[in-house]
Formats: C-alpha cells, sequence, structure tokens
C-alpha cells in the first residue's frame, strides 16, 4: 500500500487521518496540483533525482509510491439500503468491505429501478481509497475507524467520532492490500458500548494507484541518461578534400586488387594480348617494365621479391606483384609483367598466346602494389 503518516487530534478517539504521500491526477488527466511530468503528477514526497534539463529537478518516485487518481464520488456502502453490507453495524464488531474490482453502487438521484449498479470504481490493484465516510443514527456515542482490510481486532484510532442526533461525515484516506484474503478490502469498526448501532455511509472520491509509475521512471531515467538537446553548436572545419585518382598515392600505402584474361584462340599467333590494370591513383614513381612482374615461378619475368600468394598479396615497395591463381589453355611462360603508357596510374599483364586452333585461354590473378 502507499506510505502514510498519522494526524492526531484531542477528540475523545484519536483521528488516524491516513494520506498517502502521492500526488493527484484527475480521471481526465487535468492537473491538481503538484508538478507535472509524462503525463502523471509527482510531489516533493517521493525520492528525488536530478534530471539532465538545465536548472531543473524532477521528483522520481520510489518503489512504494502512488499517484492519487480522482474519479465521480461513488456510493459503495449503504446499511439504511443494504447497500454493500446488510444491516446497520453493531458496536465492537469490525467488517470487511471490498471497494476494488466490480462492487455493488448506490444513487438515490436516480429513478429506483436504476439506483443499484454493479461496476468497477476503483480498479483491482489499487494501493489505496479516498472516501468520504458518515455515520447516521448513532444510539450511542463511539467513534468510527478505517483502517486497511488486513486489520484485525478493535480500531485504536479513530476516522470520525460520533454522538446520537448527529450525521457526522469526515473525509478518510486508507490504504488497501493488494494480496492476501483482504485483497481490495476496507476494514470498517465502531466503537461504542454494547448493544449500540450505527448506519454508515461509504462514498469513493478517488483511489491511489502505482501502475503507471513503472512506466514513468523509465521515461525519466531515458531522460536522465540521455540528457536533453541543447541548441545547435557552431559550423565546424571544412574537411579534407576526397581522394582523386589524380592524386599520388601515399608512401608506404598498399593497394590490391585482381584481373582476368579471357580469350578464345582460333588460329595460332604471335601476337600478344593484354589487359590493363588501373591503381586507381598515380604511383609516386612512375612504374616500369622492371617493377612490375609476375611472382608465380615459370612465368616469364618471375620475381622473387615477390613473397604473398594469391589469396594474400604483397609487394615491395615501388613494384608491382602479380600472383597467378589459375589458368587454363594458355602457356604460363608467356606471361609477362609490363608498364602501360600511363606508366604512374596503371600496368598492363601480358601474354603471348602460342595455342592451336579453336583454344580457349583465360588467366586469373590478383596483384599488389606499395607505393615508395
Amino acid at each position: 500500500g502507499a506510505a502514510h503518516r498519522t494526524v492526531r487530534s484531542s477528540s475523545p478517539k484519536a483521528m488516524n487521518l491516513t494520506m498517502p504521500t502521492a500526488s493527484v491526477l484527475s480521471r481526465s488527466g487535468r492537473l491538481l496540483g503538484g508538478l507535472a511530468l509524462a503525463g502523471a503528477m509527482i510531489t516533493a514526497s517521493v525520492v528525488a533525482a536530478t534530471v539532465a534539463t538545465p536548472s531543473r529537478a524532477l521528483a522520481l518516485p520510489g518503489a512504494a509510491e502512488s499517484t492519487v487518481v480522482t474519479v465521480d464520488p461513488t456510493r459503495v456502502l449503504d446499511t439504511r439500503f443494504n447497500v454493500g453490507l446488510a444491516g446497520a453495524f453493531q458496536a465492537d464488531a469490525a467488517r470487511k468491505l471490498t471497494v476494488t474490482g466490480t462492487i455493488e453502487t448506490f444513487d438515490e438521484t436516480k429513478p429506483e429501478a436504476q439506483q443499484r449498479q454493479n461496476k468497477i470504481v476503483v480498479p483491482t490493484g489499487a494501493t489505496g481509497v479516498l472516501l468520504n465516510v458518515t455515520g447516521v443514527g448513532p444510539t450511542g456515542s463511539g467513534y468510527i475507524g478505517v483502517r486497511p482490510g488486513s486489520a484485525t481486532g478493535a480500531s485504536a484510532t479513530s476516522n470520525l467520532n460520533v454522538v446520537p442526533g448527529q450525521t457526522v461525515p469526515n473525509a478518510v484516506t486508507v490504504s488497501v492490500p493488494t494480496t492476501g484474503t483482504n485483497a481490495g478490502q476496507i476494514d470498517i469498526y465502531y466503537g461504542s458500548a454494547a448493544g449500540n448501532t450505527i448506519d454508515i455511509i461509504v462514498d469513493v472520491v478517488g483511489y491511489t494507484t502505482n501502475t503507471g509509475l513503472v512506466d514513468l521512471v523509465n521515461r525519466v531515467t531515458a531522460l536522465e541518461t540521455s540528457g536533453v538537446a541543447g541548441p545547435p553548436g557552431d559550423q565546424g572545419d571544412t574537411g579534407p578534400r576526397g581522394f582523386s585518382s589524380w592524386d599520388v598515392i601515399p608512401s608506404g600505402q598498399a593497394l590490391m586488387g585482381e584481373f582476368r584474361f579471357d580469350v578464345s584462340q582460333s588460329t595460332v599467333t604471335t601476337s600478344s594480348d593484354q589487359v590493363y590494370v588501373s591503381l586507381g591513383a598515380v604511383a609516386p614513381v612512375a612504374l616500369t617494365a622492371g617493377n612490375v612482374n609476375f611472382a608465380t615461378t615459370g612465368t616469364n619475368d618471375a620475381d622473387t621479391t615477390c613473397t604473398g600468394t594469391a589469396n594474400a598479396p604483397t609487394a615491395p615497395a615501388g613494384k608491382v606483384c602479380i600472383y597467378l591463381a589459375f589458368s587454363g589453355g594458355i602457356d604460363t611462360s608467356t606471361l609477362t609483367g609490363n608498364t602501360a603508357t600511363l606508366a604512374a596510374h596503371g600496368f598492363t599483364a601480358t601474354w603471348f598466346p602460342s595455342s592451336g586452333t579453336g583454344v580457349d585461354e583465360y588467366v586469373y590473378a590478383t596483384w599488389a602494389y606499395t607505393a615508395p
């Protein structure tokens, strides 16, 4: 249930006004007091938490806190008409009244056939109720005590004191058990001399609940951790220019790629076939025939300084190393690396076919280049 504080008076019986530490929010969402946040109300009676809003602190509900929801006043007990409980209260005999879930209600202003209705005034799981309690026609002086439904024995405190000939009302806020045998109930006790009786009326005007607080806490926590967006900052410095194919490759920069031949030879020929490979930028030192070589043993210009593999090509600084991955229908000894006309931008791979008519020749290779 909700947390409470007790106020005592100098009446014949101490008056127990149990007031939950909670904020107030009407069922329509109208703010009744306190600080509005995320569709609910909170007050300083909850655990304080600093939120990332400049010069502003918000209150974060604690585990035992509840919010208050007001409802249209609804009569849930009138012993004069056997509503809620049947018959007047006997002195020194506490009775339990269910106030949550679907219960019987009473409205004297409606036609008789419509006065009694079963409906939900306070939802199941509510942690407390706000009541107007009225003592009517007591046959002897005494007091009425309203406690949580789990209370036992005689009430040691009073919510209102009564005397014969007077009708006495008072506002009462009391917590409601949410679990156990008496979940959803309140305990009502008439303290008076044996044999005395009293009719009691109870109208519900609101209830307390912690439903939705988990969502509220999550949203406040998200606000704390994510912060609040500030004003736009100053324009940053202009970033570096993007890389161009006409830019010089930085010293030590390694590039890798692949290429393939796929040529059908219909006649024997001594002419060469070539494939051009672009570096994508400018080599700091122009490539020459001597530094564009196949790495694979058995090719025309096998270079032993090329120590990578077709799957992991590497090259010494200033060189292009070509790694034969696979070939077919071709004499690998005819393969050679070479340069292009624009020797700073790329290279060619060349071979001299020696195959007969109808031979399909193909080569797949990878390459690497490291800028000196």
